[in-house]
């Protein structure tokens, strides 16, 4: 499983791009990955299937097969997650087993960022001027019902900005007394070292969800992948 998550991002001057991944277990059911479709796009996914272990891991494996064909054939956030959708519930549909995602097109060119929030969490724009913009839920699960529409939403992007994708395990990880990391606790966090390079934010934001954590027995797997923008102003 350790060959699905990229070790080595694409190499452009104009996005930086950093990562964690700490599953639960041996084998666990998230996922994140980087696509680049030219020189001035490309694509990043992120995604948690319900579950841990080996069942979780091998529908991650197909989840990453079907994201990678189907970002070469279509051009569009929703077409892609649609697909994805429809080639995993195939296989899927009436065992219980599905997964949320949230999958985006980076226009470099027209600095736009184009999303389809499959049934997954919130993801957050930390801007240069530390105002955070919300890319939220907008479409369904993936793989319990085949022929469903899924949705694309685009926003504005801005020289500076990060963009931070996560799984649920960070933001539902609880402390040994039962209290929950919970998202005020990640926008603080982003908030307080908005200023630090990616690869210090990404390695504090993991810190601080170990030290919270402590003693307490860990739930569930945790994926981050953060995204700069570095575009000519």
């Amino acid at each position: 499983q350790s060959s699905l998550v990229p070790k080595v991002f694409p190499e452009t001057r104009l996005l930086q791009f950093s990562s964690k991944y700490m599953p639960m277990e041996a084998l666990g059911g998230d996922l994140y990955d980087v696509y680049q479709i030219s020189d001035k796009v490309f694509s990043v996914m992120i995604l948690d299937v319900c579950g841990h272990g080996v069942p979780a891991a091998l529908i991650t494996t197909m989840a990453k097969m079907a994201f990678s064909s189907n970002t070469k054939k279509y051009s569009t956030a929703h077409e892609i997650v649609s697909h994805v959708n429809q080639e995993l519930a195939e296989v899927l549909e009436n065992s219980g087993n599905f997964l949320t995602a949230f999958y985006a097109i980076i226009d470099i060119e027209n600095k736009i960022i184009s999303y389809t929030n499959a049934g997954h969490n919130i993801i957050y724009i930390l801007h240069e001027n530390k105002t955070i913009s919300c890319l939220p839920n907008n479409g369904p699960v993936i793989g319990v019902v085949k022929d469903l529409e899924f949705l694309s939403c685009s926003e504005q992007l801005y020289s500076g900005d990060r963009i931070v994708l996560y799984t649920d395990g960070l933001i539902e990880a609880r402390n040994p007394t039962g209290i929950m990391f919970d998202t005020p606790r990640l926008l603080d966090i982003m908030n307080k070292y908005g200023n630090s390079d990616i690869h210090t934010f990404v390695t504090e934001l993991c810190s601080c969800l170990k030290h919270f954590q402590d003693l307490a027995p860990v739930t569930d797997d945790v994926a981050l992948l953060v995204i700069d923008t570095i575009f000519s102003k």
